[in-house]
């Protein structure tokens, strides 16, 4: 799982200066192994941080590649990982904006806003956040996958 990963091309796209690639692909790998609702949450904070600043509510460019990643973590058996990609997903569509000077991008060749690509690529997700919303998930995850189905077209 998050094979992915490796195949993006993460040259060029604006990361956190604390954070590299390898950490913010640690920081998901680290999603799938986590056992405790403590644990969901340090790898949901570890996560926000690798892309962005946590606590301002901001991220950066390269939120957009790890989205297909969070898709694939709606799918493990694990409710723990399940709760934090979806915790993820809600704080990135919903309360959190680009860095300050990096609102727009270069994306397939196109300047783009980095807030319209990212949710974008969270439609291409969609299967998977309603597989969430119609299982036999615990409530608080069907809840925030429902949350995240209402905020886009379709």
């Amino acid at each position: 799982m998050l094979e992915s990963l490796d195949t993006v091309d993460w040259r060029g796209i604006a990361h956190p200066p604390n954070s590299t690639p390898a950490q913010i692909k640690e920081a998901l790998r680290s999603l799938l192994t986590i056992s405790s609702e403590r644990d969901a949450e340090h790898g949901y904070h570890r996560l926000l941080y690798a892309l962005g600043n946590d606590h301002a509510g901001t991220y950066f460019p390269v939120a957009v590649c790890v989205i297909p990643a969070l898709g694939e973590l709606l799918m493990h058996n694990n409710p723990f990982t399940r709760m934090a990609a979806l915790n993820v997903l809600v704080d990135l569509t919903t309360s959190f904006e680009p860095e300050p000077g990096l609102e727009m991008f270069s994306w397939n060749g196109e300047y783009q806003s980095v807030a319209d690509v990212l949710r974008d690529a969270v439609t291409t997700i969609r299967t998977s956040i309603e597989s969430v919303a119609n299982s036999a998930a615990l409530t608080e995850e069907r809840a925030l996958a429902l949350q995240l189905l209402s905020q886009q077209p379709g």
